[in-house]
C-alpha cells in the first residue's frame, strides 16, 4: 500500500483529534463513590479528604466536614471565616460574597442589584443579551463575559480583544495574561505560555476544557486515557477518568447526596495554580 501525502496528513490529523479529551467541569469530576478502594486512599492523601472510606466504600464527605479552606473551595462549598459551608448559588449570594476576589464564577451587577453567574449551565433568559446591553453596563449577560468594539456591546469570543488586566483574569484559564504584554489564547496543552499543565478551557464563556498531562521531561501533552495504568490513570486525569478495572474510563460525575443531586463543580485551586 503507498502512502500518499494526503493520507499521512489525514491520519495525523485524525490521530490528534482521538487524543483530545474534553471534560465539562461543572459536572464531569468523578465522585467519591465511583472510586475504587485504593483511588479512594490516594485522593485522601492528595485532595486531604474529598473522599473518606466508610464500611468499605468510598463516599463523599459534606462540605460541613471538611477542614481545608482550599479544598473546600476547589470542591464548590462556600468558604467563610475559615469554615466551610455547603455551596451557594450566585444568585443567592450577599454582594459581599458575590464580589470576594476568590470568587471566579460570580459577579455582583450594581444596575440589577443582583448576583450574577457567568457560566450558569441554563441561562437566564430574562437576562439581556451582550448586544441588547448598552456600552457603559457592557460586562456580563446572557452568554457571559461581554466588551465594547467598534461602539457596541458584544460576547467576549477571543482574547486578543481584552485590554484591561481584570477582563483577562474573569476569562482565564481560556485566556493568559502576560503582565504588560496582552492577553493570550491558552487553550492547547502544547506550546503552553501557562506555567503549569492544567486544564485547558476551550471557550471564554464555556465549560469544556481539554486535559492536558505532563511527562516526566516537563513537557506538556494532551491527556490519552489508552496510555494510563491502574496507578496513573485517576491522578493524570485530573479526576475525570478512574480505572474500571480493566480501562482508563471517564467518571460519570459527582453525586454528592443520596438523593443524586449532581452538584455545580468550581474548579477555583486548579484555576487559581494554573
Amino acid at each position: 500500500m503507498i502512502i500518499t501525502l494526503p493520507i499521512m496528513i489525514f491520519y495525523m490529523f485524525t490521530t490528534i483529534v482521538l487524543n483530545q479529551e474534553f471534560v465539562t467541569f461543572h459536572k464531569g469530576v468523578c465522585g467519591c463513590e465511583e472510586l475504587n478502594e485504593k483511588e479512594c486512599e490516594t485522593e485522601s492523601d492528595w485532595m486531604k479528604g474529598r473522599c473518606n472510606i466508610e464500611k468499605g466504600k468510598c463516599v463523599t464527605r459534606r462540605c460541613e466536614n471538611i477542614n481545608d479552606i482550599d479544598l473546600c473551595i476547589y470542591l464548590g462549598c462556600y468558604a467563610k471565616n475559615n469554615k466551610c459551608y455547603k455551596s451557594k448559588s450566585c444568585n443567592e449570594q450577599t454582594e459581599e460574597e458575590c464580589s470576594d476576589i476568590f470568587n471566579r464564577d460570580c459577579t455582583y451587577d450594581q444596575n440589577l442589584k443582583r448576583c450574577l453567574s457567568f457560566y450558569d449551565p441554563k441561562p437566564d433568559l430574562s437576562r439581556p443579551t451582550c448586544a441588547e446591553q448598552s456600552t457603559d453596563k457592557c460586562y456580563v449577560a446572557r452568554e457571559g463575559l461581554c466588551y465594547v468594539k467598534d461602539g457596541k456591546c458584544q460576547e467576549l469570543t477571543k482574547c486578543e480583544d481584552v485590554k484591561l488586566d481584570a477582563i483577562c483574569q474573569k476569562t482565564y484559564p481560556a485566556c493568559f495574561m502576560q503582565p504588560i504584554i496582552s492577553c493570550i489564547t491558552n487553550d492547547k496543552c502544547e506550546n503552553s505560555i501557562s506555567p503549569k499543565c492544567s486544564p485547558r478551557k476551550q471557550k471564554i464563556n464555556g465549560n469544556q476544557y481539554l486535559l492536558c498531562k505532563k511527562l516526566e521531561d516537563g513537557e506538556c501533552v494532551n491527556f490519552d486515557p489508552s496510555q494510563e495504568n491502574e496507578e496513573t490513570c485517576y491522578k493524570n486525569s485530573k479526576l475525570f477518568y478512574h480505572w474500571d478495572g480493566k480501562n482508563c474510563v471517564k467518571c460519570k460525575g459527582w453525586q454528592v447526596s443520596a438523593k443524586q443531586i449532581t452538584t455545580i463543580i468550581f474548579i477555583l485551586l486548579i484555576m487559581n495554580q494554573i
